[in-house]
């Protein structure tokens, strides 16, 4: 019998996750199987009956949250190494691995909620590495602040900050998303890995003022192999005006809210 596309794509995503929960996972191992989840997703296209045939079966859903949790391990382990050279003077900023993935998602995101040198942003979750208010201040000049509730990923990302000579454009705080108490602010990126949602977006849509946009990040279909997607019932409480799908290489989906 032919394996098919779905078929070829759920059990990759099987044997990838049972490599990474059966073993000791360090980092090269979780950086190799991460990256052969990704071109098992990102460069096959398929078509919306492909995706929903692969997100009925439920053992595709339950080895979702495995996977996400060793993208997020991926992930915060790719900026946290790629910090380290580029604070040392090793790397510059074009030389991140997602740079032109994140160059594409802040296009997006741009277009997406008009955003001009005239806003003041606040992001949500931005990690030892603030390449989404790094980008922002660059391709439009606005004004950024960070909150991440880590300490050590703040004191990283001010080093960074400092480095670019972009302290007065863009100000980092240890400073939980839900902990939102200003209304400053005419548009909220909120991060993926940025939790609670229902805490962040409940505190973000009540203690901002009419007009405000807020962006906030989901993943949808087989994507979701990498990110936990937004609950849609929450978002439905928020009247959305537009979205950008990943598409392509992309892995994140922006959902745009206005208040």
């Amino acid at each position: 019998m032919e394996t098919t596309k779905t078929d070829k794509l759920m059990r990759g995503m099987f044997e990838i996750c049972s490599c990474l929960t059966k073993s000791l996972a360090d980092n090269k191992l979780i950086k190799s199987k991460i990256l052969e989840l990704e071109a098992l997703i990102l460069k096959e296209e398929l078509t919306a009956r492909e995706e929903k045939t692969i997100l009925s079966y439920e053992k595709v859903r339950r080895v979702f949250p495995p996977l996400q949790h060793f993208y997020e391990l991926f992930e915060t382990h790719l900026e946290e190494e790629f910090v380290h050279d580029f604070l040392n003077g090793r790397k510059e900023l074009r030389d991140y691995s997602l740079y032109n993935r994140f160059v594409k998602l802040i296009t997006n995101e741009k277009n997406l909620a008009k955003i001009s040198d005239k806003d003041c942003v606040l992001f949500i979750g931005s990690g030892p590495l603030p390449i989404t208010a790094i980008l922002l201040s660059m391709f439009t000049k606005c004004s950024v602040d960070c909150y991440d509730k880590n300490k050590i990923f703040a004191n990283v990302s001010e080093r960074v900050i400092k480095k670019m000579s972009l302290p007065n454009k863009i100000k980092i705080y240890n400073k939980k998303g839900e902990g939102i108490d200003e209304n400053k602010y005419s548009v909220i990126v909120i991060a993926l890995l940025a939790k609670p949602k229902d805490k962040i977006l409940y505190r973000a849509w009540n203690e901002s003022i009419k007009g405000t946009k807020i962006i906030c990040r989901t993943s949808d279909g087989v994507r979701e192999a990498f990110y936990e997607r937004t609950d849609p019932i929450l978002l439905k409480k928020y009247p959305a005006a537009n979205k950008v799908f990943a598409k392509h290489d992309q892995t994140i989906s922006s959902v745009l809210l206005i208040k």
